[in-house]
């Protein structure tokens, strides 16, 4: 789990991202809807993958200190641990709140999947009729995909598509009334959507506005998108021959013709939105309008800029904060709350000016002891009396007697 200062920077840092992106789309504000949303399909990309960038990419120190989103006001000990205390239970309320929405976004995603597997069981497959001989005057001018699913219902009113590996594309039963040349043109929109992946994107987008669903930016950046998406493929249409005046009825006639049903167009690729009508009509009928398809050159240029903008965000910290934004949360917070006690002015008092020792007390007096008596004399032990002198031995004579034999 992050903490607030990986929070906060995520968000700054996406919010930077998509600002840069709106300076580069009013540069390019002349150039053709399939470069524009290309930069703002990259943008969304990385702004996905910003929380993941942040956290694993090498910190830079390249931003002023005062940028830091932590504070350096003084607290005294007892404000550190009060303030610890309210910075963790702020996380904790932030993050339930984070979850609870983009769980909720996701739980939608999921349930329009599920409602567009019910409309495919029950729409019927395509065989013959109107639209499958507008369908084959279509396959010449244009690739069709091998493994697409052509259906018809009757309960929708415009045609829509889904899917990317297997694409669906589900086609009213009323267009069986339709002339020739307006069939035509709802199945070469559709085709452009298939050809361009967008469904895939559309996918993207939302995951980036569940992940970042705070943001406001985010869902500005992502209706941006799906509006470029839908005039990229009126391009193709208008690139095909259609006459715009005309082309521009047919989107009228759609939309004023309702809707097939929140659950198809909530998660599928709808042909019009009554949202987006009158921006898509403008374009349509502008003549100065740019309608180049997307080059890979320009293309790649667009990204190589934005993602170098992206890089430089998610790298780029305050000066002094490198160590902290790359700490383990538990570590940033036992840093945060050394730093807070290390800046408490009663322990800087306590280290700098420390109390003199209190002086020993004098000692109580001590009573006086008592002098020793003297110990008596010995009396002298009298002298022995000398011995008298022993008497000298007289020698022995020698023995004269003459040895026995003689």
């Amino acid at each position: 789990m992050a903490d607030l200062t990986l929070a906060g920077a995520i968000a700054l840092k996406t919010t930077l991202l998509l600002l840069a992106a709106a300076l580069t789309a009013v540069a390019l504000s002349k150039r053709s809807s399939a470069l524009r949303h290309a930069l703002w399909m990259g943008t969304l990309l990385l702004a996905l993958l910003m929380p993941i960038a942040v956290r694993i990419l090498p910190s830079l120190a390249i931003l002023p200190a005062s940028w830091s989103l932590t504070g350096t006001v003084p607290l005294t000990s007892e404000d550190a641990n009060t303030a610890v205390v309210s910075s963790l239970d702020l996380w904790s309320i932030g993050w339930n709140v984070w979850a609870i929405g983009a769980l909720g976004l996701l739980l939608h995603m999921v349930i329009a999947r599920l409602g567009l597997i019910r409309w495919r069981l029950k729409g019927r497959v395509l065989l013959a009729g109107a639209w499958a001989g507008s369908l084959q005057q279509v396959s010449i001018r244009c690739r069709i995909p091998r493994t697409l699913r052509v259906l018809e219902s009757p309960a929708i009113a415009s045609p829509c598509t889904w899917g990317f590996i297997q694409p669906v594309l589900l086609l009213p039963a009323a267009g069986e009334a339709w002339s020739e040349e307006t069939r035509q043109l709802a199945l070469l929109h559709e085709f452009a959507h298939i050809r361009r992946n967008d469904y895939l994107t559309s996918t993207l987008v939302r995951l980036a506005c569940a992940i970042h669903w705070y943001n406001p930016f985010i869902w500005l950046a992502a209706r941006e998108s799906r509006k470029l998406q839908e005039q990229s493929c009126d391009d193709d249409v208008l690139r095909s021959g259609a006459t715009p005046s005309e082309y521009a009825s047919l989107l009228r006639r759609v939309a004023a013709s309702g809707s097939g049903g929140p659950e198809v167009l909530a998660a599928a690729i709808g042909m019009t939105r009554r949202t987006e009508l009158r921006e898509r009509v403008d374009s349509i009928l502008d003549p100065q309008r740019q309608r180049t398809p997307l080059s890979s050159a320009p293309a790649i240029g667009v990204w190589i800029i934005v993602a170098s903008i992206a890089l430089l965000l998610a790298a780029a910290v305050p000066q002094g904060a490198a160590q902290s934004l790359n700490a383990s949360p538990s570590q940033a917070r036992k840093a945060g709350e050394a730093d807070v006690v290390e800046k408490s002015p009663d322990v800087e008092d306590s280290l700098e000016e420390p109390e003199a020792p209190e002086p020993p007390e004098p000692p109580s007096a001590v009573p006086a002891v008592p002098a020793v008596p003297a110990v008596p004399t010995v009396p002298a032990v009298p002298a022995l009396p000398a011995l008298p002198p022993t008497a000298a031995v007289p020698p022995t004579p020698p023995d004269e007697s003459p040895p026995p034999g003689a």
